[in-house]
């Protein structure tokens, strides 16, 4: 994962392909603006609390030169500056994260954070305000977040709908491109959306819930892609010998998967959004 610029240790190896980062970035802030405001937000506030701590630009009473660098900072000010700078941390740290292994969804464990980050900062905005100030300035905020939340979830909404459309409509082609085929063996992998790679999946955890299911899985087994071993519901596991098996019984060996898996020799029958369905015609040098 390291090593390598795509996910899950896929892609060139090399640690990041740096000229992703722009267009995964503004990706970024366009599902996450709220987020990426109050860390702009809280980044200017750490600067700002922390210049007047120290007192780098402190003047005398004349004002006319710098006076020292106070040596101690109140115990109250260490904590707010020492909570925003950890808040600020974790947040560009996920952030860093997410941009080298790349997904949406990645961002999930620390938004909650920029919640509280808009607390704070509202809070120190307030210590200087009157208490009407202070309230309406409330009250704008509850509102503001309460239309940004409606503005969130019907997109959010559209998305989903138009990806579930999406994914029915590359299932359905692949389905059909399966049908055509000559009594296909089907292969599985990692995020294989079809009906029976769920199934699959589901017995690999819990082999006895109903063995009655092994019966909806002829000719078909789950790549367990980390293992690089075939397991057969209601059958055991294969290793790599397994394909040419197949293929010297003159059986067609199909493969769903949303990756490129580089320890087949393959061919590219269709590719949607979801995953692609593949031709096996035997395992690489490398994998046997």
């Amino acid at each position: 994962v390291v090593t390598h610029s795509g996910i899950y240790g896929s892609g060139a190896p090399e640690v990041v392909d740096f000229s992703a980062l722009p267009e995964r970035f503004l990706h970024l802030m366009t599902a996450y603006p709220l987020f990426y405001s109050v860390l702009i937000a809280m980044g200017g506030l750490l600067i700002l609390e922390g210049n007047k701590a120290w007192g780098f630009y402190s003047r005398d009473s004349a004002g006319e030169s710098p006076l020292a660098i106070s040596p101690e900072i109140p115990e109250g000010k260490k904590h707010r500056l020492m909570v925003i700078a950890v808040l600020v941390a974790i947040m560009g740290i996920q952030t860093v994260m997410v941009l080298k292994h790349f997904g949406l969804h990645y961002m999930t464990p620390s938004l909650g954070l920029g919640l509280i980050g808009l607390a704070i900062v509202l809070h120190r905005a307030c210590l200087k305000m009157s208490a009407s100030m202070v309230m309406g300035l409330g009250y704008g905020v509850v509102v503001c977040l309460g239309i940004y939340g409606g503005i969130l979830v019907l997109r959010e909404f559209n998305i989903l709908r138009d990806e579930r459309a999406s994914l029915y409509a590359g299932l359905q082609n692949i389905q059909d491109g399966i049908k055509k085929a000559n009594a296909p063996f089907v292969v599985g992998a990692y995020r294989c959306s079809l009906p029976p790679c769920a199934i699959a999946f589901g017995i690999s955890y819990a082999p006895e819930i109903n063995p009655g299911n092994h019966a909806l899985l002829q000719d078909f087994a789950y790549y367990n892609m980390w293992d690089k071993r075939f397991e057969l519901p209601g059958q055991g596991v294969a290793d790599m010998g397994f394909i040419p098996y197949l293929l010297n019984n003159k059986r067609e060996v199909l493969l769903l998967s949303p990756y490129l898996l580089s320890e087949f020799d393959k061919e590219l029958l269709m590719e949607t959004k979801a995953q692609s369905l593949y031709r096996i015609t035997g395992v690489a040098p490398k994998a046997r």
